[in-house]
């Protein structure tokens, strides 16, 4: 990110993260069937 916006860093991050734990929320309720 050369021009100098971290908040679009900071979105991608938090687009990923909340991706991981819907994942993981996923993998989490299919182990407990």
């Amino acid at each position: 990110f050369k021009d100098g916006r971290p908040e679009q860093r900071l979105e991608f991050i938090t687009a990923k993260t909340f991706e991981t734990g819907l994942i993981q929320l996923y993998y989490r309720r299919e182990k407990t069937h």
